[in-house]
């Protein structure tokens, strides 16, 4: 309902509707015989007045106009007006205002306005392509990024279907997956879009559904994610494991065969040995190939550990079981032993000896030939349990400084790298250091934290 007051050629009103109370906040009878300017907003009293002079004086003006009162004189509310001259004799004319309160639709033509300004600039920043497609798969929608990606203008993709755009579809597939949306079904998946060129670009898509506020389908809104330096990224990836796993297969067998066939050599030669030099030199051909085969179990170790899944050990036991075993096998090495720690839970595999069985065979056969000594050491710490393993021989790497642990070059061989693989599954940490503070001299230490349970 509008509002109707009539104001005569003085500024005062003569008549008002009840709508026109409504919107002051005022009675009838405190509105009646005031001037029109009393109620106006005073950043608004200027312009009103002289447009009502101008309507007195017959000048062309715009009929309808915007203004604000202030109801009870305190609350600004909106209104539109829109003025008709009414003739009342020779030197009597009056003016007839139509009012209506437009407050709220002001307030949500503000809100719209902020939401599209916030709803443009993500669409126009987003690093995604984006694409609204109707109920029957047709684009209404492409941003700037999905404009770049494919080379085409909005004007261009606009129109177009999405079987057009998508490498492989077919009219059947595209309406497979506006089946999926009419029943409220989200998606991800992947695909490639075909460039202005025709060369295909891998894209990840992830789609959902657009419904009205009645709940009918409309159609759906795509985001699409260039994913051209992943796939490369993956092939790679796949070439280096293809390679390895060549490598890896050399050894295995053809390697492994070579040596068979020397060792076998070497037992025969055995038995026709009468001289002290064949005897010795027999020896080391025996030790460099038992040396070679431990090289190709514990490089197929390194393949298959990432497989293999974690379960409670106990270190404790494990590392006893180790250490009773290294003491029979190295009998020329004198063992200092400080276990400190009893139940000594932790996340392991059946790895677990083969890492402290290859860190106490590395500090063995890298001591001095002569008083060869490793110190064996498990303490508690308050979330770890630290593993020392040291011997006498010289520290003459900083781990830091050469990149101990590297791929590449291996420092002291495939042992120690096997067992900085083990450690980082288990998600603890190895460190090589000097077994004296600031004296390399003195000793090597490697030093091990195992996360506890």
């Amino acid at each position: 309902m509008e509002g109707i007051a009539i104001i005569g050629n003085d500024k005062r009103i003569e008549y008002v509707n009840d709508r026109v109370c409504e919107i002051i906040g005022w009675p009838r009878d405190k509105i009646l015989g005031q001037s029109f300017l009393r109620f106006l907003h005073p950043d608004n009293s200027d312009l009103v007045e002289k447009r009502y002079a101008h309507r007195l004086d017959g000048e062309p003006i715009t009929p309808t106009y915007e203004t604000i009162v202030l109801r009870d004189n305190t609350e600004p509310r909106n209104l539109q007006v829109r003025t008709t001259v009414l003739p009342n004799g020779e030197n009597d004319i009056k003016i007839l205002a139509q009012l209506r309160d437009v407050t709220e639709e002001r307030k949500t033509q503000c809100l719209l306005s902020e939401y599209v300004m916030k709803y443009s600039t993500l669409l126009e920043t987003m690093n995604e392509g984006l694409g609204v497609i109707d109920d029957e798969g047709v684009l209404v929608h492409a941003n700037a990024v999905l404009c770049k990606m494919l080379e085409y203008t909005e004007k261009e993709l606009v129109g177009m279907i999405t079987s057009d755009i998508m490498h492989g579809f077919t009219l059947d597939a595209v309406f497979d997956k506006i089946k999926e949306r009419i029943a409220g079904k989200a998606s991800r998946y992947e695909t490639s879009l075909i460039h202005r060129s025709g060369r295909l670009v891998p894209t990840m898509v992830s789609a959902s559904p657009l419904f009205s506020e009645e709940g009918e389908y409309k159609g759906s809104i795509a985001i699409f994610t260039d994913i051209t330096k992943q796939k490369i990224i993956e092939k790679d990836l796949q070439t280096a494991r293809d390679r390895s796993l060549l490598y890896l297969d050399l050894m295995s067998h053809d390697l492994r065969n070579h040596l068979q066939e020397i060792q076998v050599a070497a037992g025969l030669l055995q038995f026709k040995a009468d001289t002290a030099s064949i005897l010795d030199l027999h020896e080391r051909i025996l030790h460099a190939v038992s040396k070679s085969s431990r090289v190709i179990a514990e490089t197929q170790t390194i393949d298959a550990l990432a497989e293999l899944p974690l379960s409670d050990r106990l270190l404790d036991r494990a590392l006893n079981e180790t250490l009773m075993a290294a003491i029979t096998l190295f009998d020329d090495v004198e063992f200092r032993m400080s276990i400190q720690v009893s139940d000594a839970r932790i996340r392991a595999d059946e790895y677990l000896e083969l890492l402290l069985s290859d860190l106490l065979s590395n500090s063995c056969e890298h001591s001095p030939e002569d008083g060869k000594r490793v110190w064996v050491s498990l303490t508690e710490a308050k979330t770890t349990y630290e593993l020392e393993v040291s011997d006498n021989r010289p520290n003459l790497f900083d781990s830091q400084e050469k990149g101990l642990l590297g791929t590449r070059p291996r420092f002291r061989g495939l042992r120690l790298h096997l067992v900085h693989y083990i450690v980082e599954k288990y998600g603890g940490t190895l460190e090589v250091l000097n077994r004296v503070s600031d004296e390399p001299s003195q000793g090597t230490m490697v030093k091990i934290s195992f996360p506890k349970m």
